[in-house]
């Protein structure tokens, strides 16, 4: 042993050189981790913008009618929550526990777990860090619930949703089967989700985990708040059309609100959120050719008449919404219960709604699956009230109560808490596989949840790492382990990513690929010259399984290496991409399979002589080369060995050399502990053998290995007489050594007992008490004729012993319930030792066989407590206290059933009658149809058979007549037609009519459960009733059970399986009691309204009713209850008629009177008037026309008086009046609270007009699109003032292309609608896809051939084309539809253009193998069909055309009838298209402001649209301008100006740019010298330069003058090259006091005049300088910066100023450039350059 301490002494110090992240301890490194600012900081910023946009939505819901709050019947909530960036609508959607628990083994880590655990969330720490935002309130007073949640938010709305999904987190167990995850949690935090990223930001620093089991409606949506008509169908598409018409861009889309979310999670590193993928796979749309809604490119609804193919169903990849697509949440997938618990992937099924990756870029989503489906916990409706319920909203909270507890385990093992990255890392790390590759995909993430395995890898650190750490910029971490073969090494990362960028909503947003990822970290794991790489998927193909390589797209990488050799080291490397955002990044890796140690070395020191030459052991066999070796390496060859079983193990010893002695064993570390020093391992010793010979032996594996590891076998010869000089380790003169892989695989053949299902603890009484017992089929073969024995034992010895062979199948890692032939008599208020055991032959794992479980029988239930009371002259009263179902007889044995209840009511007075009242108390059968007559033996699993219970009972025992043997699985399916199954058992069953325990409690009294047979297994079938009325519904036992019918189309006529159906009452029975009837005077009830019974709406009246000691009271409004109405008075606020009944103490109960309650409408807020005249009128006929009054839906209460002219119509009372006069028209809506009336609609029946404007074609040929409107009836258009040729029907008509200018006309017609063409769909002549079918028919008028039926006997298409009057063969119209097997309806819409004879009309194509109908019965077809006026179908091409009718039965046709407005002409003309002209200025250079010129535009075709300019390379703006030549006047920018020309209707053409420059001024001044020797004093102009010209005011023309000095002012004019002038400020003729001349333009860094310094630096500068100077006088001060041009761009003036000046300036946005800085005092004036470089 001492080599394997050393080795794992290695790996310990490997380990611990890991440094650990600093920021992970308890609650308190949550805090100083969590980034409270950045938190705080974003709720700050989204907070108002939520509101605010949530405000724009409802405004806009308005507007568009978009739904607010909806709550579905199956309690979904819809919430309209805020609009997108293009102002679409953005909708929230929300999406038997103890299934849900076994499916994801949370229940492992429970007390009585297999883990020892005893997990249950209630640890102090984690107390208030579980959070819920949900689609509204939760009941806080549910049983389930109570005291655990606290309402955050204060929302009051109670929903079904939000309380079932925090009943699935931390329900408390009430109802076992719908125990909640983290049943023992405390102080749920539980938010509407309305407003939720804000109140996330807000609370992510008290949180561990939230659950949010709802997303955002995309795609397609089955909205039950529409009426699901054809005008108003329930299917809505909302895929924005402004990016495209057939996908909706949300999915896979990651929004705003998934950067919010992953940037909340940045801030808040220990919280994670759990999130719900969606139920979008079968929200799929309507078929196509049905109606649905859609958004228009406004985000308002609009009808569309029929779906067009190519739009998606969201039925496949790519259907993850939003929110759901974040990096750093956890989001979960829903899969079917496992309720046997995980085996195999092949466990796991996707449900059929959960919605699918990828991400658009690529990403893995869903991250793993729970399970969703029926899942029963706590619902709103009442503190006990429950549901089973379906989606990604159930999956999402099974998955977030389970992580609460493995928080808390890590808590109570570390003191601390997991980061959000290290738990989401580990709920990954330990997923089972599931799907059909390894690996993770699209449909199931990385798989299972399994928190009994993350569970044993945080308590497991010898095979298992869980590290948090960070990875510094440019940092490269590497660290060495040792495979310990415990199942495979793998090695994960997982980090909290900085939030990704958002792409705009556009057409690029569609599926856009570019990763969201940020921070890019890696992780390799090398061995030697291999390198592992990390599993990767391929978005552009999502249905390929994984591979491996670089993922460069998911915060969370796997490697994984399957066959990792045990002993041997791995390296494994992490580092990054590029450079990390925000400086050095957190992750947690979390490592398994590692923690072995070394094995010792084993070599011969010579490799001549004795060697293996063949080694088998089960189906490995390995034959080495030829030669000798010392030792050989062959881990790459692997034994799979199942636990418990015998393989043969056979060794050659042979030798390459010289034949001498030698001893062969064989090693195998069966608990992988690193050596082969363990009792057991040694499996195979040879005898002494000095030739080539071959050992044979077996060898068992141990029961004890773990399933699913890797370890070593060894094989030693050594040359050598005496076997103790063979050992596993070291080194011998002469032999070999092999080292070979073992796997340990799960027994094929190995079954067991698990539990004794029946009887339950605390059973009843029973002389002929029945046993049932789990078998569980722990193997991976299937499994059948399994010997059972039971035996029962109590204090005094052996009671019975009950065997059985339980004959059916049991597939692998199945489980079947068995009952055993025979009872034992089990008396009450004693303990038995139930002793099973199964028996299979040749079991490899006997140590399952047997289990041994204690089951007490209860007490006798005490007798109820009763009485029985005549009241006045009736009813008999009969009330009773218990336990349980009270049922009264007539005999105290024996005896009828009187009637059922704790308070029951007879009709009949009889005083001194006894009675005989017990609880629990009833057995009998439901009378049913025989069966043994009618109906065949099947196997049909939809036959599901109704009924009504009135009280709990049990479904105790059924007759099946059965035909073949095997087994058959009964369902009982919850109340009120639910699909949801509380019950469900699985029968063996043998041919023959027996009877057979079903054991299936109806939990409560409830009308319309469902009772069925949902499989038939091993090949079974049995026998239903499918005779004529042989089913007499309903088969009724009194006052306990109504079978009502079944699910046939004829119910009468089927019964299904289940015949003389036994039932008893739930609980044990108590004694009977008598009870004798005793008289008690009669209760007198009677009630007396507080105030009038008649008022309006929003009023009520109060009733009284009389009152009494002792006395209870029951109201009802027209016979029924009302709800918590049990109160003396009651105030009634709805028309009814009241009564109350009030009970005395002794239960005698009276009815009053009833009050009439009328309670009148208010009139209609407002009042219209619709009218349309039908087809078929036209203009200047009489007619009649509906006027209806539109009140908004409510009529009931409402009186009607119709007006025409200001008069009242006679007999006009009704909401419809026939008009047949012309006039104005109103109604007045009357109710005897107020009257409201309609503004007035005039009506006429006048010749219609006819609106359309001319078309236009830009070019020499092209299409226009002309368009035109009617007040009345519909628009055809034609090629002709008269007659001509009808080309379309409609508002609108696109024309061919044309060539030419084109008139055509558009007149208003009544449509006329029938009917012709055979009706005889049927299937005479078969179908066929025959295209030689040609029908021949004449229009009178041109027509559309709208409609027609097909019966369709194949899927596919079919192309119908309409052939040219007179015989031709011209196609003139076609169409292709797509079909479906049946008769139905299709549109055609074919136009016949004009009158003519003998147009053809046939199937010209069958695809995709369609195929139809026909009718060619002899004579069958009677020619002609006719529709007077419109057409006549007049035969086909065969040669006896009376027998054929080719496809299309029942035309539906239009047609113009009378015109109600004349043909008006619509001319389109052909427009030469825009020539834009050039442009030319007078002058191309002007001066700095005082200039003036023109631009003209000329050879431009059509006329100018508007001038246009832009100023130093600004955008262009619109300029004044008419004319095509433009003045421009007092420039002070250069400016180019440009012209848009349109030739008539065609499109805007702008012209080529001119430019005009304008020149900047010269800066004229002027210095002043000392004086000279002659006296004279050198006046100086600037700027010098050539080209420059100076003109001084003395008249003067040189650069520089002398003149005499005096108190004379001077100017001077420069004027520069560009012939741009300026006039310098005057200047005196003062000479300087000292010998320096002073310089206005000043350059250096301080000059001094007068008493004023300036400074500007720095100087040159980047735009950001100071200005400084010190003024010693008082005085005016100006402070002026101009540019080149003399344009103005800093000034300040102070009246009087003194002392020190400074002023910081920023122009660095400024041109580069000089600019002059003026500082003026009093009459003094210095300037300084400044110069700005960028």
């Amino acid at each position: 042993m001492r080599n394997r301490m050393l080795s794992m002494a290695a790996v310990i110090l490997c380990m611990t050189a890991a440094p650990v992240l600093a920021q992970k301890p308890n609650a308190k490194g949550q805090e100083q981790a969590t980034n409270k600012a950045a938190l705080q900081s974003i709720h700050n910023e989204i907070a108002p913008k939520a509101k605010s946009n949530k405000e724009h939505a409802l405004q806009l819901a308005r507007q568009k009618n978009w739904v607010v709050r909806h709550v579905e019947e199956n309690g979904t909530v819809i919430s309209l929550e805020g609009v997108d960036e293009r102002g679409f609508p953005i909708h929230y959607i929300t999406e038997n526990n103890t299934r849900a628990a076994a499916s994801v083994k949370t229940d492992q880590v429970w007390p009585g777990g297999g883990t020892g655990l005893n997990l249950s969330g209630s640890s102090d720490a984690l107390r208030g860090k579980l959070g819920v935002w949900d689609g509204g309130a939760v009941r806080l007073s549910h049983q389930e619930l109570l005291g655990r949640v606290t309402q955050r938010d204060g929302a009051t709305a109670i929903s079904d949703h939000a309380v079932h999904v925090s009943g699935t987190m931390i329900a408390s167990g009430v109802n076992p089967l719908a125990k909640g995850m983290s049943f023992g949690a405390r102080n749920l935090q539980a938010w509407d989700f309305s407003n939720d990223t804000p109140e996330m930001a807000a609370a992510a620093h008290e949180l561990l985990i939230s659950n949010h089991s709802y997303g955002t409606i995309a795609g397609w949506y089955y909205n039950t708040g529409r009426a699901g008509t054809a005008t108003n169908p329930f299917w809505e598409f909302r895929a924005n059309p402004n990016v495209s018409t057939t996908e909706d861009y949300n999915f896979g889309y990651y929004n705003s609100a998934a950067q919010l979310w992953d940037q909340i999670a940045y801030n808040a590193p220990y919280y994670l959120m759990v999130k719900s993928a969606g139920n979008n796979r079968n929200q799929t749309g309507p078929a196509v050719g049905q109606p649905y809604w859609k958004l228009n490119s406004t985000g308002a609804w609009v009808l569309e008449a029929q779906r067009q193919a190519g739009i998606s169903s969201n039925n496949g990849y790519d259907i993850i919404a939003t929110y759901g697509n974040a990096k750093n949440i956890l989001t979960v997938g829903a899969v079917e219960p496992i309720a046997n618990g995980y085996k195999t992937a092949a466990d796991v099924k996707i449900s059929s709604f959960s919605s699918w990756g990828p991400t658009d870029d690529g990403r893995i989503k869903p991250d793993i699956v729970g399970n969703g489906v029926g899942l029963l916990s706590s619902v709103g409706t009442a503190d006990d009230a429950y549901s089973s319920m379906n989606g990604t909203s159930m999956s999402a909270p099974n998955v977030s109560g389970s992580l609460n507890l493995l928080q808390e385990h890590y808590h109570n093992k570390s003191g601390e808490f997991m980061r959000a990255a290290t738990l989401k890392g580990l709920a990954i790390h330990t997923a089972d596989e599931a799907g059909t590759t390894p690996g993770p995909d699209y449909v199931y993430g990385w798989g299972l949840l399994n928190i009994e395995k993350a569970a044993r890898m945080i308590s497991n650190s010898g095979n298992n790492l869980i590290n948090e750490r960070t990875l510094a910029q440019g940092e490269t971490y590497t660290f060495n382990v040792t495979a310990s073969g415990a199942g495979p090494l793998m090695v994960t990362i997982s980090w909290t990513d900085v939030e990704g960028q958002v792409i705009s909503v556009g057409p690029s947003a569609l599926n856009n690929r570019s990763p969201r990822l940020v921070n890019d970290l890696d992780v390799r794991v090398s061995k030697g010259l291999t390198t592992y790489m990390p599993w990767v998927m391929d978005p552009a193909n999502p249905a390929l399984a994984a591979s491996f390589g670089d993922n460069f797209r998911d915060n969370v990488e796997q490697v994984y290496i399957a066959n990792a050799v045990p002993g041997e080291n791995y390296t494994i490397t992490i580092r990054h991409k590029g450079t990390l955002v925000n400086g050095p990044q957190a992750y947690s890796l979390l490592v398994s399979g590692i923690g072995g140690s070394a094995y010792c070395a084993s070599s011969a020191l010579s490799n001549a002589d004795s060697k293996i030459t063949q080694f088998t052991l089960g189906a490995l066999s390995n034959t080495p080369a030829a030669g000798c070796s010392a030792s050989a390496d062959y881990t790459n060859l692997t034994a799979n060995l199942e636990i418990g079983q015998t393989v043969p193990l056979s060794l050659t010893l042979g030798t390459c050399g010289a034949d001498n002695n030698k001893v062969g064993k064989v090693y195998i570390d069966w608990n992988n502990d690193g050596d082969f020093e363990d009792e057991g391992e040694l499996v195979a010793t040879t005898g002494v053998v000095n030739n080539t010979q071959t050992y044979t032996s077996t060898v068992t594996v141990p029961t004890s290995v773990q399933e699913g590891n890797i370890s070593r076998m060894r094989v030693v010869l050594v040359e050598t007489t005496n076997p103790n000089d063979v050992s596993a380790c070291g080194t011998y003169g002469k032999g070999e050594t092999h080292d070979y892989r073992v796997r340990f695989l799960a027994a094929s053949k190995d079954v067991g007992i698990t539990a004794v299902m029946f009887p339950l603890q605390g059973f009843c009484a029973n002389p002929a008490q029945n046993v049932e017992v789990v078998i569980r089929n722990f193997g991976t073969a299937a499994q059948s004729n399994i010997p059972v024995t039971v035996g029962i034992s109590n204090s005094n010895g052996q009671v019975a012993t009950l065997t059985g062979t339980y004959t059916a199948t049991i597939s692998s890692n199945s489980e079947a319930r068995f009952f055993l032939p025979g009872t034992f008599n089990a008396a009450a208020n004693t303990s038995y030792t139930f002793t099973a055991a199964t028996a299979l032959t040749n079991d490899q794992n006997a140590g399952n066989n047997r289990l041994v479980q204690v089951l007490s029988t209860s007490s006798p239930t005490d007798a109820p407590v009763a009485s029985a009371t005549v009241c006045g002259s009736g009813p008999t009263v009969l009330r009773a206290s218990g336990n349980g179902t009270v049922f009264w007889y007539d005999a105290m044995t024996g005896g009828n059933l009187v009637t059922i209840g704790k308070e029951a009511t007879l009709e009949n007075a009889t005083v001194n009658k006894t009675y005989y009242a017990a609880l629990n108390d009833f057995s009998g059968t439901v009378p049913a149809a025989s069966p043994t007559s009618g109906g065949a033996m099947s196997s049909f699993t939809n036959g599901r058979m109704y009924f009504d219970a009135e009280i709990p009972f049990i479904l105790d025992k059924a007759t099946i007549n059965v035909g073949t043997g095997g087994t058959m699985t009964v369902d009982l399916l919850d109340k009120d037609l639910s699909g949801n199954v509380i019950a469900s058992t699985v029968i063996t069953v043998v041919p023959g009519v027996n009877e057979y325990i079903l054991n299936l409690p109806i939990p409560t009294a409830g009308k319309n459960y469902t009772l069925m047979v949902s499989a038939f297994g091993g090949g079974a079938t049995a026998y239903r009733n499918n005779t004529t009325n042989a089913a007499a519904y309903p088969f009724t036992i009194p006052n306990v059970v109504s079978f009502t019918g079944n699910n046939a189309s004829t119910p009468t006529a089927f019964y299904y399986f289940l015949y003389n159906m036994k039932v008893k009452a739930t609980g044990c029975a108590s004694p009977r009691v008598a009870v004798t009837t005793t008289a008690a005077p009669a209760t007198v009830a009677a009630i007396t309204p507080a105030g009038p019974a008649e008022f309006c709406v929003g009023g009520s009246v109060v009733l009284n009713a009389n009152t009494g000691s002792g006395l209870s009271y029951t109201w009802r409004k027209d016979g029924k209850m009302i709800e918590n109405a049990t109160a003396a008075t009651y105030e009634a606020t709805a028309s009814g008629n009241y009564t109350v009944t009030v009970t005395a103490a002794n239960g005698c109960p009276q009815t009053s009177q009833a009050v009439a309650v009328t309670v009148n409408p208010l009139p209609p807020t407002a009042v219209s008037i619709s009218k349309n005249f039908g087809f078929g009128i036209c203009p200047g006929q009489d007619f009649t026309l509906e006027l209806r009054a539109e009140t908004g839906g409510q009529s009931e209460g409402y009186t009607y008086q119709w007006t025409r002219n200001g008069a009242p119509i006679a007999n006009a009372a009704g909401a419809t009046y026939m008009a047949s006069t012309s006039g104005n028209y109103t109604v007045s809506v009357t109710t005897p609270c107020g009257t409201t009336t309609a503004t007035p609609v005039a009506v006429n029946n006048d010749v219609a007009t006819v609106t359309a404007p001319a078309g236009e074609i830009c070019g020499t040929s092209g299409s226009a699109n002309l368009a035109a409107q009617t007040n009345a009836g519909k628009l055809y258009w034609f090629d002709a003032a008269t007659e001509g040729t009808l080309l379309h029907i409609g508002e609108t008509f696109a024309t061919p292309v044309l060539t030419q200018n084109t008139t055509y006309y558009v007149a208003a017609s009544n449509e006329t609608v029938g009917n012709l063409g055979s009706k005889n769909h049927s299937v005479n002549g078969g179908h066929t896809s025959f295209t030689g079918g040609r029908m021949y028919f004449d229009a009178q008028v041109p027509f559309v051939l709208q409609k027609s039926t097909i019966n369709v006997a194949t899927a596919g298409t079919m192309t119908v084309v309409l052939l040219d009057k007179d015989l031709s063969n011209t196609v003139i119209a076609s169409t292709t539809i797509n079909v479906v097997p049946g008769v139905r309806e299709y549109d055609l819409n074919l136009l016949v253009p004009a009158a003519g004879k003998n147009y053809g009309i046939q199937v010209s194509a069958f695809g995709g193998g369609a195929t139809a109908y026909r009718n060619n019965t002899t004579n069958s077809a009677v020619y002609p069909y006719t529709l007077p006026g419109i057409a006549s179908i007049t035969g086909n091409n065969q040669t006896a055309p009376s027998s054929f009718y080719y496809f299309l039965y029942d035309w539906q046709v239009s047609a113009a009838s009378c015109s109600t407005a004349p043909r008006v002409s619509v001319p389109v003309t052909l427009t030469p298209a825009t020539v834009a002209g050039t442009l030319s200025t007078s002058a191309e250079s002007v001066c700095y402001g005082s200039n003036g010129g023109t631009i003209t535009l000329s050879g431009q075709t059509g006329s100018l649209v508007r001038w246009e300019a832009s100023t130093a390379g600004a955008s262009w703006t619109t300029v004044e301008g008419s004319a095509t030549t433009l003045q421009f006047l007092n420039l002070t920018q250069t400016t180019s100006y440009r012209a848009l020309v349109r030739n008539g209707g065609c499109s805007e053409v702008y012209t080529a740019a001119v430019t005009v420059t304008v020149n900047a001024l010269p800066v004229a001044a002027i210095s002043v010298s000392e004086a000279n020797k002659f006296g004279f004093v050198t006046l100086t102009a600037s700027p010098a330069g050539q080209g420059n010209k100076y003109l001084w005011s003395n008249g003067e023309t040189k650069a520089s003058i002398s003149v005499r000095p005096g108190n004379h002012t001077y100017t001077v004019t420069v004027t520069d090259g560009n012939g741009c002038s300026a006039t310098s400020a005057p200047a005196k003729a003062i000479p300087m006091p000292n010998a320096h001349s002073v310089h206005y333009a000043l350059a250096g860094e301080q000059e001094m005049q007068d008493g004023l310094s300036l400074k500007a630096y720095p100087n040159p500068s980047a735009g950001r300088f100071t200005i400084s100077f010190t003024a010693e006088e008082t005085g005016k001060v100006s402070v002026r910066l101009v540019n080149a041009v003399g344009q103005v761009m800093l000034e300040d003036t102070q009246n009087s100023f003194s002392g020190h000046y400074e002023q910081q300036v920023n122009m660095a946005n400024a041109p580069k450039g000089v600019y002059i800085l003026q500082v003026s005092l009093q009459n003094r004036t210095i300037t300084r350059k400044v110069v700005i470089q960028h």
